[in-house]
């Protein structure tokens, strides 16, 4: 008992949607990829160039995420105790 001939033909149409639905959706996804630069997000947040600096004199030792460095930043401050200013969260160029 063999493959009937449509199943053939019924088969390469089912691969042929399949590649035109798998393109379609490539291709939405690049569009939103484009259009989601405008969303306002900072991706350089992410780079491993941020440092912080204290009036006190105190500063950070190396580069990191911006989220990391903010929260060493407020762990200085913390460390330093009451009334103690802010430390300046800043990127340097690369």
């Amino acid at each position: 008992m063999g493959i009937p001939r449509w199943a053939g033909r019924a088969t390469a149409a089912v691969v042929v949607a399949g590649a035109l639905i798998i393109r379609r959706a490539l291709q939405n996804a690049a569009a939103q990829s484009e259009s989601g630069s405008d969303s306002g997000y900072d991706w350089n947040q992410n780079e491993p160039n941020w440092h912080w600096r204290c009036e006190c004199g105190a500063k950070s030792r190396g580069g990191d995420i911006k989220a990391d460095t903010e929260y060493n930043a407020q762990r200085h401050q913390w460390r330093a105790g009451t009334g103690h200013p802010m430390p300046e969260v800043y990127q340097k160029p690369l």
